[in-house]
C-alpha cells in the first residue's frame, strides 16, 4: 500500500506500508488422552474396552489467525465409536497450537480392537469465513508401554503375557524384593 498524505501547503508525503495478508492454514498436532476411572483406568491411554476423552491439537501454520475454530471427528473404523464428536477451540493464532481443552471429544474403543492397533480418524476443521480443512491422522488404541506386560509372539493376537515389577498399572504384577547373597556363603 502506498500512503499519501498533503498537508494545507500542499506538501505531499508518500510512504510504502507492507501489510501481511493471509489465512489460517490448520493441521492437526499431538493427541491428547485422558480416560479416568470408572470407565477408563486414568493412564493416559485408549485401551480396548475403554471410553476416554480426546483432544486433538490444532497447528496454524497459515499467516493469518484463526477465530472462533471448531471441529469434527470421524472415526475410518466402525470400532472406534466417537461419541461426542464436536469440538471448540476458539482462537489460534498464527504459530501456535490450540486444543479443545474445554470441549474434548469422547470415544469408545471396542474391546474387540488388538492392542497396539492405530485408528485411521480425520478432523474436518471449521473457521467462519474460510473453506473447511480436512486433515487425517491416527489414534492408537492399546500403545504398549515399558509398563505394561510382554505379549507372547509373534502371533496375533497374543496368548500369554509376561509380567514384570515395572507393570506398575497391572494388579498382576509381581512384587519385587532384592535379597543380596553376595556376602552369604561361599
Amino acid at each position: 500500500l502506498q500512503l499519501v498524505c498533503i498537508d494545507e501547503l500542499d506538501t505531499i508525503w508518500v510512504n510504502n506500508i507492507g501489510l501481511r495478508v493471509g489465512t489460517p492454514v490448520l493441521f492437526t498436532a499431538q493427541v491428547n488422552i485422558f480416560d479416568p476411572p470408572p470407565s477408563g483406568n486414568g493412564n493416559g491411554r485408549i485401551d480396548p474396552g475403554e471410553t476416554a476423552f480426546v483432544e486433538v491439537g490444532i497447528r496454524n501454520r497459515g499467516l493469518g489467525n484463526g477465530y472462533d475454530v471448531t471441529a469434527s471427528l470421524i472415526s475410518g473404523d466402525n470400532r472406534f465409536l466417537i461419541l461426542d464428536s464436536i469440538g471448540s477451540y476458539g482462537n489460534i493464532l498464527r504459530d501456535t497450537i490450540g486444543f479443545n481443552t474445554t470441549d474434548r471429544f469422547q470415544v469408545f474403543a471396542h474391546s474387540s480392537i488388538p492392542r497396539e492397533t492405530q485408528i485411521s480418524c480425520t478432523l474436518r476443521i471449521s473457521t467462519p469465513g474460510y473453506p473447511v480443512q480436512t486433515r487425517a491422522f491416527v489414534i492408537d488404541v492399546g500403545r504398549l508401554t515399558a509398563s505394561d506386560p510382554i505379549p507372547d509372539g509373534p502371533r496375533t493376537p497374543p496368548l500369554y503375557y509376561a509380567y514384570d515389577n515395572v507393570d506398575t498399572f497391572y494388579l498382576e504384577r509381581p512384587t519385587y524384593e532384592w535379597v543380596e547373597i553376595n556376602t552369604v556363603g561361599t
